[in-house]
């Protein structure tokens, strides 16, 4: 890792929570939060109705007419369902999401708060997990690059930063042309859905003490990232939302709602 890389986590970590990315009031002082960071109950009401209306078929079709590969919803979700048991288990270490490159700055930082938080009150969560399949919902096209927490204050890559100086001094018809021509940077953005069987314990770590214990089949909606096209070395994917818990997520657009209502 260079001098910069360790430079910009470090002061990532510095820099405090403030919340201003949170779609919900999900953080409140003295109180944990639930692996998955929101009841399933909030999940049926709140997450599950934005993907109603969500059409894989319909958003793979999009990507016949543009020069990207579609990529294969099988493949994808296996890897996705070890993606959920990867980060699963840096939450239970209670690691520092900030060193690794597998959730976006923003995320790092919510998931971070919250390991803090059992830390401080001394609380270990145990998350066994008996199966999980994943499946994918929906694929999308985006403009701007990937922020992620290896980056210069977690902002963009060096080539973004470059494209954006080029189009700075070509002007307004420059930026444009580019995006017309899908010559800028731009994400991929994935939406999974999870259905797990899983037994969740939280113990006091100082006695021992079973302070909560859950198990069943939960649901659980996952927002994955990756860059795409010239300004970026290949496709790597990291998860940049968990049940809409940040900013930007589907459930707040409101156009989406109203077609899943029309639905149901």
């Amino acid at each position: 890792m260079s001098i910069s890389t360790r430079l910009s986590r470090h002061i990532l970590r510095m820099i405090p929570w403030s919340g201003n990315h949170i779609c919900k009031a999900v953080v409140k002082d003295g109180i944990m939060l639930p692996w998955g960071f929101l009841s399933q109950i909030e999940i049926k009401e709140y997450v599950s109705p934005s993907r109603l209306s969500l059409q894989l078929g319909s958003s793979l079709d999009r990507f016949q007419h543009t020069n990207y590969d579609v990529i294969d919803p099988k493949e994808f979700a296996e890897g996705a369902a070890q993606a959920y048991r990867h980060i699963k288990d840096l939450f239970e270490r209670k690691e520092d999401f900030l060193l690794h490159d597998v959730t976006s700055p923003s995320l790092s930082a919510f998931l971070n708060d919250v390991v803090a938080s059992y830390r401080q009150n001394g609380i270990v969560p145990m998350i066994n997990i008996a199966d999980v399949k994943a499946t994918l919902k929906d694929v999308r096209l985006d403009f701007g690059g990937v922020g992620k927490n290896r980056y210069s204050m977690g902002l963009m890559s060096r080539q973004e930063a470059i494209y954006h100086f080029l189009t700075g001094v070509g002007g307004p018809e420059s930026l444009l042309l580019t995006e017309k021509n899908e010559q800028c940077p731009m994400k991929l953005i994935a939406e999974v859905e999870y259905e797990c069987q899983e037994e969740i314990t939280y113990i006091l770590e100082e006695t021992g003490e079973v302070l909560d214990y859950v198990a069943g089949t939960n649901k659980h909606y996952w927002t994955f990232e990756t860059d795409i096209g010239h300004y970026t070395d290949g496709v790597e994917w990291q998860l940049r939302n968990i049940n809409d818990v940040l900013r930007p997520a589907l459930s707040l657009r409101p156009e989406l709602l109203e077609k899943s209502q029309q639905k149901s």
